[in-house]
C-alpha cells in the first residue's frame, strides 16, 4: 500500500467505504482506495471502534500524522467519493477540508428508492414514476442548467400532493454539487460516478481474504491485512504486468478499432501538451499531461477514441491509457514487487525491441494484432489448420451469395427481435480481420466425455442429447427455495420492489 502513495492517481479521486462484522468485537474497517489503470488499489486501511464521527476523525488524523503526503505527494486528494454517511463525510471535511466530496450515484438512487418505497401514502405506480423522474435524464443526469431547472419544476409539480417528499427533495437538492452529474464536468473523476471500486474491495475482503468468516480478534485481522491482503493485490498487479489478464488489451483493442479512421492530418500540435483533433464535424482538444479530452466521453478523464488515436499516431504516453506498453507494465510490476521487480526488458514483446528512453511505434504492437500466416499448420486445439488463400472464383461465389441474401432479406417476414440480432451480428464485421476471425477453419477437440454408443444417446429424452451423466432418482418433494431478489436497482424500480443489499447488516 505504501508504494501506491506517490502515484499521480492517488491525488485525483479517492474512494472510501466502511464495513464491520469482520472480527469478534465488530470493529469498523475503513478502506481508502485510488483509481489506477488496472482498477482500485488500497492506500490505507483503518480499524476503529465504531462508525461515529469522532472515531472517524481519530482514524483520519492518525493517517495524516503518519503519512502526511500519502495522496500523490499532496496533503489532501482532489476528490473523495463515498456514500451518504453523515459521520464519515463530517470527519473528512474536518480533517481534509480542501478536498471536494462527491456522492456515489448508486447509493443516492438506492436511498431515494428506499424512502419512496417505504412511504405509506403513495400509490405504487407513483413511486416508480417519481423515481424515474429523479434518476433518469431528468435530474441526476441533467446535461445543462436549463434542463435541470425544467426537471426540477416538473418533479415538484407532479409530487405537490406529497409535501414531505417535496421537503426531502428540496433539502437534497441544496447539495446538488455532490451528486448531480452536471457539476462534475470540470472534475477529474476518470468517469467514476459510483464507488463500485470500494464495494468490490469490501467483497474481496469478506469473501476472499476472510473466506466469509470472522477473525479471532483485531490482532488476527491485522495479520490478514499484512499478509493475505497484500499478497492478493501483489498477485493481481503482477498478472496485469505480465499480460495474464486480457481485459486490458481487449479494452484497448476495442477503443483502437473506433479510432482507426483518424490520420495524421486530423491532428495538430498546439504546444504545451495540447493537441487538436478533428472528428467529423467536431473539433476536440486533448491535454496529454492530465489525460483529458474535450469530448463528452473524455471530459472527466476517461480514455476515449481521440486519445487512443493520438497515442497510436504520435506515440505519446497518456496517464489514463490502459497499460499496454512495456513501460506501463514495468511500472505495475515495480508497484507490485518493489526492488524485486525484473528489468524493463523483461516486459518487452519477443519480436519487438523497445528503447528505454522513448516510446517507439513498436511499443504499441500487441501480440493480439499479429496477422496469422495464411499457410499456418497446427495440431493444437483451436488453432488454424491448412488455411489456403482464397481463389478469385471462390470470391465471386461469396459475392453472389451475399447478393442472394440481400434479395431474401427484402422479402423475409422477420420479427423485430430477429432483425436486431441479425444487425448486431453483421455489425461485428468492421475490418478484414473480423471477417477472417469469424469464418476461420478451426480444429475442434472434445475431451472429458464418456464414450457411449450412438443408439443410447438417441434414446435419451432430454433436450441435451450428449454423453453427460443424467441425474437419477426421484424429484425432491420439499418446497422450492425462494429465489433471492436480484441486486439490480433499475429492474427492482420497474417491478416496484425493494432493492437487495450486498453485504448484509454490517455494511
Amino acid at each position: 500500500m505504501k508504494r501506491n502513495h506517490p502515484l499521480s492517481s492517488s491525488k485525483e479521486i479517492i474512494f472510501i467505504d466502511s464495513t464491520a462484522s469482520c472480527e469478534t468485537s465488530s470493529s469498523t474497517i475503513t478502506i481508502m482506495l485510488s483509481a489506477t489503470k488496472v482498477g482500485a488499489l488500497p492506500l490505507a486501511v483503518m480499524i476503529h471502534a465504531s462508525q461515529c464521527m469522532q472515531n472517524y476523525i481519530n482514524a483520519f488524523e492518525l493517517l495524516k500524522m503518519n503519512f502526511p503526503q500519502c495522496f500523490g505527494g499532496q496533503d489532501h486528494p482532489d476528490i473523495f467519493m463515498s456514500d451518504d454517511s453523515s459521520a464519515e463525510k463530517g470527519a473528512l471535511a474536518a480533517v481534509w477540508p480542501e478536498a471536494k466530496q462527491l456522492l456515489c450515484h448508486f447509493h443516492v438512487a438506492q436511498a431515494e428508492w428506499r424512502w419512496l418505497f417505504s412511504h405509506k401514502m403513495m400509490e405504487q405506480e407513483e413511486k416508480s414514476t417519481f423515481m424515474k423522474l429523479f434518476q433518469a435524464v431528468q435530474v441526476m443526469y441533467a446535461d445543462s442548467e436549463e434542463n435541470l431547472l425544467d426537471a426540477e419544476k416538473n418533479l415538484l409539480l407532479k409530487c405537490k400532493n406529497y409535501p414531505d417528499y417535496v421537503k426531502r427533495f428540496r433539502n437534497f437538492l441544496a447539495r446538488k454539487k455532490e451528486w448531480i452529474l452536471l457539476f462534475r464536468k470540470d472534475l477529474i473523476t476518470r468517469n467514476n460516478n459510483t464507488n463500485n471500486f470500494s464495494e468490490a474491495s469490501i467483497q474481496i475482503l469478506k469473501g476472499v481474504i476472510l473466506s466469509r468468516t470472522r477473525a479471532f480478534n483485531v490482532i488476527a485481522l491485522c495479520e490478514f491485512f499484512l499478509g493475505v491482503w497484500e499478497d492478493y493485490f501483489t498477485k493481481k498487479l503482477f498478472e496485469f504486468a505480465t499480460s495474464r489478464r486480457s481485459s486490458v488489451t481487449v479494452f484497448y483493442d476495442k477503443i483502437r478499432k473506433k479510432s482507426s479512421n483518424f490520420t495524421e492530418n486530423d491532428l495538430k500540435d498546439l504546444s504545451n501538451n495540447l493537441f487538436k483533433i478533428n472528428s467529423g464535424e467536431h473539433t476536440y482538444i486533448i491535454k496529454t499531461d492530465v489525460g483529458v479530452c474535450s469530448c463528452p466521453s473524455g471530459l472527466t478523464g476517461a480514455f476515449c477514441k481521440h486519445q487512443c488515436a493520438l497515442m497510436e499516431l504520435k506515440k505519446i504516453r497518456l496517464p489514463n491509457a490502459p497499460p499496454v506498453t512495456p513501460e506501463d507494465k514495468h511500472e505495475l510490476a515495480l508497484l507490485a514487487l518493489g526492488p524485486k521487480c525484473p528489468p524493463k526488458d523483461f516486459f518487452c514483446n519477443f519480436k519487438n525491441q523497445l528503447s528505454s528512453a522513448t516510446v517507439e511505434s513498436n511499443a504499441f504492437e500487441l501480440p493480439i494484432e499479429q496477422e496469422t500466416d495464411n499457410n499456418a499448420h497446427s495440431n493444437n486445439e483451436g488453432q488454424i489448420i491448412n488455411a489456403k488463400p482464397i481463389t478469385n472464383f471462390k470470391r465471386e461465389e461469396i459475392l453472389n451469395e451475399l447478393k442472394r441474401i440481400t434479395d431474401v432479406v427484402k422479402i423475409a417476414n422477420l420479427s423485430e427481435e430477429s432483425g436486431d440480432r441479425l444487425i448486431r451480428n453483421l455489425q461485428k464485421i468492421q475490418t478484414v480481420k473480423d471477417l477472417k476471425n469469424i469464418y476461420v477453419l478451426k480444429k475442434q477437440i472434445f475431451r472429458g466425455k464418456i464414450k457411449v454408443q450412438p443408439t443410447s444417446i438417441a434414446r435419451r429424452k432430454s433436450l441435451i442429447r450428449s454423453s453427460r451423466r443424467i441425474p437419477s432418482g426421484r424429484p425432491l418433494k420439499t418446497e422450492k427455495k425462494s429465489i433471492k431478489r436480484k441486486r439490480n436497482l433499475s429492474s427492482n424500480i420497474n417491478l416496484n420492489k425493494m432493492n437487495a443489499k450486498s453485504h448484509g447488516k454490517g455494511h
